[in-house]
């Protein structure tokens, strides 16, 4: 008898710092998703309009660039418009979380 393959979700993880990206990855794939993670906004913007995701979660605090271009550069991507995208950061404030939600997170 065959064993059912479980189908598994692929998610983008943008995060410069290694045990959040554990967390993350190990939190997410608990809901069926495996993770491609990247630590520079530059990397996740190369994969956000190459490859396609079901999920993207992205910080805002990288190293190169904020977070706010990953999520401007994932609705203007012809592959992930329409992806789901949860932006994360410690260091949030009503205008910057304001500003994300009218680019589309």
């Amino acid at each position: 008898m065959q064993e059912k393959k479980e189908k598994f979700f692929k998610a983008l993880i943008v995060e410069d710092e290694y045990m959040q990206q554990k967390i993350m990855s190990n939190y997410i794939f608990q809901f069926h998703y495996t993770a491609e993670v990247v630590e520079t906004a530059e990397k996740a913007i190369q994969l956000i309009h190459t490859k396609i995701y079901d999920l993207i979660l992205t910080d805002l605090g990288l190293p190169d660039q904020g977070g706010d271009m990953i999520v401007h550069q994932t609705r203007m991507s012809d592959l992930n418009r329409l992806t789901p995208l949860i932006v994360l950061t410690a260091h949030a404030n009503a205008e910057l979380q304001e500003r994300c939600l009218r680019l589309g997170a």
